[in-house]
């Protein structure tokens, strides 16, 4: 066998005509578990709100998730099969996500509701902190805790803010740009109110879940500078989006000193990020292989990066991008984290795959990098760890956010508002 390794071939393209043949198939299977549902649920012995009702609208949640993941796909083969254009396939499948994500809501609150009245009954124990066993705080983010998903307060934004100017040495001197801020993506400092402290992992996830998904201690660090880069905040809405992802330089470099900021999504090349006369780089696609300039020592964790890097692949893939497959080819095949490092928990990225990438398992296979997940002795459940990924598909990482309504000195730090022309792509 030669010595050099094959470079993965992206996922299979199956034939057309068959997969349309499938496609139609899975759809009137739908259609008949969906009339099969309703019947049930027309029973007058089923009690609304009842423990039976609960479960059968889990049931009816998990099939509107079906509908609108089959959808999606119609969309894209008629796509193929030039049945409709781009722009029309990208609407579509733009509901579908909607779809998919207000559907994974309404999952998680029924889901927390069935818990809730199965302690009341008495037929599971209490969920509480002082429970016994493995990832308590996980699950008590899951079921108990309703600020899960809430805001930021204004005390950890600032704290984090002011955490990552020092730890990224982001101040200017009085005579370098009247004490601007420096952009590490942009090589240069910006103007104070147009630098934010972009956030890598969503915050909203909890420290439970972070632990859970990066490994124990994780959590600890979700609002520290070590989840977090000072970016300009139209670079940062790029990162936000999955426009760009931040990589290694050296693959195998340990630790990692070098990142640099690649272009993932085609179709925002000719965003601009400066207005003209700012100087170099002035649009999204002149940030594709640009490595950052840092001006201290500290650098964001490589395990919260390469969370970022999985879920832009993924919705890459589930948004049907231009010229996904040739980015999917390149940046996964080609083994961007190589360095070996406990980042992901492996059952969770074959979960997160599935719910946020819509991968069948022969192609989770590319994600799963050799060093780059972990697995313990214990684990939560399929359905609670099914839970935390529609979570994520919530959540991140365009939902990641910033800074952007608290800055030191007390001045704004919603970006400078002359310089934010990106669009969504």
């Amino acid at each position: 066998m030669s010595p050099h390794k094959r470079p993965m071939a992206p996922p299979d393209v199956p034939d057309r005509n068959s997969s349309l043949a499938i496609l139609k198939r899975r759809r009137l299977q739908h259609q008949a578990s969906s009339r099969e549902l309703r019947q049930k649920m027309s029973d007058a012995s089923i009690v609304f709100g009842s423990e039976d009702y609960l479960r059968l609208e889990i049931e009816e949640t998990r099939l509107d998730t079906d509908g609108a993941v089959l959808a999606r796909e119609e969309a894209k083969e008629d796509l193929a099969e030039e049945m409709i254009d781009r722009p029309t396939c990208q609407q579509l499948v733009k509901q579908a996500n909607k779809r998919i994500a207000s559907a994974g809501d309404h999952l998680w609150d029924l889901k927390r509701r069935l818990k809730a009245k199965l302690e009341d009954a008495g037929k599971i124990a209490l969920l509480t902190p002082d429970r016994e066993g493995a990832f308590t705080a996980a699950l008590l983010q899951i079921y108990k805790d309703p600020t899960v998903s809430a805001k930021r307060s204004s005390t950890q934004q600032s704290a984090m803010r002011a955490a990552s100017i020092a730890a990224y040495g982001s101040r200017g001197e009085k005579d370098e740009e009247s004490g601007g801020l420096w952009c590490p993506v942009l090589g240069r400092f910006c103007p104070k109110s147009s630098v934010v402290a972009g956030h890598v992992v969503p915050s909203a996830l909890g420290g439970g879940l972070v632990d859970y998904l990066c490994g124990e201690g994780s959590g600890v660090r979700l609002h520290a500078a070590d989840n977090c880069i000072m970016m300009h905040s139209v670079v940062e809405r790029a990162f936000d989006q999955g426009n760009i992802v931040i990589v290694p330089v050296d693959p195998t470099e340990r630790p990692i000193r070098r990142w640099k900021s690649v272009l993932v999504n085609p179709e925002a090349r000719n965003q601009l990020l400066l207005p003209e006369g700012s100087g170099s780089p002035r649009t999204v696609g002149e940030l594709d292989e640009r490595e950052l300039q840092f001006r201290t020592a500290h650098r964001p964790a490589a395990r919260f990066m390469y969370f970022h890097f999985v879920i832009a692949m993924l919705r890459l893939r589930q948004y049907n991008r231009p010229q996904w497959r040739q980015t999917w080819t390149r940046l996964v095949s080609g083994r961007p984290f190589a360095t070996p490092g406990p980042y992901l928990r492996r059952t969770m990225l074959m979960c997160l795959a599935r719910e946020n990438g819509d991968l069948p398992d022969k192609e989770i296979d590319h994600l799963l990098h050799q060093g780059t997940v972990f697995e313990t002795a214990e684990r939560l459940s399929d359905d609670d760890e099914t839970l935390i990924a529609t979570r994520v598909r919530a959540l991140g990482p365009a939902a990641a956010g910033s800074d952007d309504e608290e800055s030191d000195d007390d001045e704004s730090d919603a970006g400078d508002s002359s310089y934010d022309t990106a669009d969504d792509a």
